[in-house]
């Protein structure tokens, strides 16, 4: 995969692995302030995006190498104990129009992302051309958000200029970007045998945003 990836802060680790999308979900474990109904049993929350995010997803292995290096990621982050950086792996927002080259902004349907924006926020663009290694995966903090109610647009601005023209109709994700670690469940390995000597693995873990988090590797 080519990558083109600014912003990350003090904490540059990224696991850019592409996951099975058939097993991939994303749930929102509330935190904060919580909003509670006299005479109901209804409990709510200010925003349904400001809890912790927990992904839970799989990975499948046929190449020992890559196999390899991800376990030897997990080593690396110790478990659950180091944290990271991950796409998240969902369609989150919809170009209006092309970026055009050397441009820092980015014009999305509206999703009243300025009203949810923690000022930590990190995107992805991921753009797949049939062929991984040939795909691409651009990641940018976003730094501003302007908004235009009337025409229900939201334009993102980058903290960094994206190097050729993006259209809309090639950018397969368009998503956020998270600071996990990993589940202290850990990871868990299922072989498979497809044929005589051709190895299949599948790798299951969970990924914990850590919200807390962000600030700390502003350096602020």
């Amino acid at each position: 995969m080519i990558t083109d990836i600014t912003g990350l802060g003090t904490e540059n680790t990224i696991l850019t692995l592409i996951p099975n999308f058939n097993d991939y979900t994303v749930e929102i474990l509330p935190q904060g302030l919580v909003l509670s109904f006299a005479g109901t049993l209804d409990i709510g929350y200010p925003f349904e995006d400001k809890g912790r995010r927990r992904i839970s997803c799989s990975f499948t292995f046929t190449n020992r190498k890559e196999l390899n290096d991800f376990i030897d990621f997990w080593y690396d982050r110790k478990g659950a104990l180091k944290r990271f950086w991950t796409p998240c792996w969902f369609n989150e927002f919809k170009l209006v129009e092309p970026i055009e080259k050397s441009s820092s902004e980015a014009k999305v349907y509206l999703t009243n992302l300025a009203l949810r924006n923690d000022e930590h926020l990190r995107v992805f663009l991921f753009i797949y051309k049939g062929d991984l290694s040939e795909s691409e995966l651009i990641v940018r903090k976003i730094t501003d958000i302007v908004v235009d109610t009337e025409n229900k647009i939201e334009t993102l601005y980058f903290d960094n200029v994206v190097n050729r023209k993006i259209y809309p109709q090639e950018v397969t994700i368009f998503g956020r970007v998270l600071l996990v670690r990993f589940g202290e469940a850990g990871i868990e390995l299922q072989c498979f045998f497809a044929r005589t000597n051709e190895l299949h693995v599948k790798v299951s873990c969970n990924f914990l945003e850590l919200p807390s988090e962000y600030e700390e590797i502003e350096g602020t």
